[in-house]
């Protein structure tokens, strides 16, 4: 759809006076041009950059509208563009790198059924090329239900928090190409009441699976089954005459014993004796 647009756009500058001073070219990335689109690390397609004054790594990508008006104009506005000349020379513009990627920060609204939510590649815009997406991805923070304050995590224990959010500082990477990465999340509504003071979490436990699937973009699929159950721990402190009753307890679960062995050992000496005394009577 895009190609009549870029040959149109591309007829028409090349009947303007600055038309020495750009080159408009495309490449085929799912045949001669493979190559090059992978050195410049371009998955989708298609794919409008701007490179200036040749250089083959500073580069910007193109977002207005794709038709041959839009396309013309942006070229007469940028042609001779100062700032972006500077911005260039200075390194300020997109840099493609290897290693690319994304950073995703959100939040997500679910019903407390189980389900699942996926990150993957999608536009109307762009086809894939699914043995190019690397789905690897390391997970900074990942908690259910309303996030907790430093307070609230100061009184937890240290497995609390660690099964709160299980999957922080986690490192998945895809091997192989066409490589979609899955996580199932089993999640349990957990309550702590500290005396009138009440704090909700959800703790789960996480596995993590891998699989290769060549009819579908790879993906990161984070699958969560919610537990119907709900685990009250309550914390409370005993009061004094509760613990004098145990101290007493004790005490006289103590004297009950040691009075039973005392009792014992009399009564063995005891007979011991009587024993010993009728062997001499005899002899």
């Amino acid at each position: 759809r895009l190609q009549p647009v870029w040959e149109e756009a591309y007829a028409n500058v090349l009947d303007q006076p600055f038309s020495e001073d750009v080159l408009m070219a495309k490449a085929d990335c799912t045949g001669l041009g493979e190559a090059l689109c992978r050195d410049q690390h371009i998955h989708a397609f298609p794919t409008i950059r701007v490179y200036r004054h040749h250089a083959s790594v500073s580069h910007e990508t193109y977002v207005g509208d794709r038709t041959h008006e839009a396309l013309e104009a942006f070229v007469a506005d940028n042609v001779h563009d100062a700032d972006h000349t500077e911005a260039v020379r200075s390194g300020a513009s997109e840099m493609g790198e290897q290693g690319e990627g994304c950073i995703i920060r959100g939040v997500v609204l679910v019903n407390r059924v189980p389900g699942n939510f996926h990150i993957s590649a999608h536009s109307q815009s762009h086809s894939f090329q699914p043995g190019k997406l690397n789905l690897s991805h390391s997970v900074g923070k990942m908690t259910f239900g309303r996030p907790l304050s430093a307070s609230m995590l100061r009184l937890l224990p240290t497995d609390v928090i660690a099964a709160y959010d299980a999957l922080a500082g986690t490192v998945h990477v895809a091997s192989g190409s066409n490589t979609s990465l899955e996580h199932y999340l089993k999640v349990v509504h957990t309550s702590h009441l500290f005396g009138r003071r009440q704090i909700d979490t959800y703790q789960y436990t996480a596995s993590s699976n891998y699989y290769q699937d060549g009819t579908a973009l790879p993906s990161a699929v984070f699958s969560y089954d919610m537990s119907p159950m709900q685990v009250l721990v309550r914390r409370e402190r005993q009061s004094f005459s509760a613990f004098l009753t145990q101290l007493c307890a004790i005490l006289g679960g103590v004297f009950t014993v040691t009075g039973l062995i005392d009792a014992v050992l009399y009564h063995s000496s005891a007979t011991l004796k009587r024993k010993m005394q009728v062997g001499k009577l005899i002899q």
